[in-house]
């Protein structure tokens, strides 16, 4: 149990080792995006990197635009989107290793969510 923005700054247990990192009723992409990209894989030589599978709304389309410039920061972009009975999967792909000032401290991605004005 601890907030994603201090997991994500853990480079020894939980930080870039997940192949797969899910997240529901947490936010708008643009947050959502820079609590959960530092966790997955990154990609190696032949070796994908890890997927974010991200539950939303009808919406997802609008904060996948939103969201342009966060997938841009955090070096990971849209794989693509599947349609549920109730809602949207948006799935996203790591291309490279994080940045490693993201996340940022706790509070500041839900206070200055990344590109995205205010």
């Amino acid at each position: 149990n601890e907030r994603a923005e201090v997991v994500g700054q853990d480079f020894r247990a939980h930080r870039e080792v997940y192949d797969a990192v899910t997240a529901r009723a947490v936010g708008r992409l643009p947050l959502l995006l820079e609590l959960t990209v530092p966790l997955a894989k990154t990609p190696e030589g032949d070796t994908p990197g890890g997927l974010i599978v991200l539950v939303k709304g009808e919406k997802a389309a609008e904060e996948i635009a939103e969201a342009k410039q966060a997938m841009h920061m955090l070096h990971c972009a849209h794989a693509g989107t599947v349609e549920t009975p109730t809602g949207r999967l948006v799935v996203i792909e790591k291309l490279r290793k994080t940045p490693r000032t993201y996340p940022r401290a706790v509070g500041e991605p839900k206070r200055s969510p990344l590109g995205v004005r205010s």
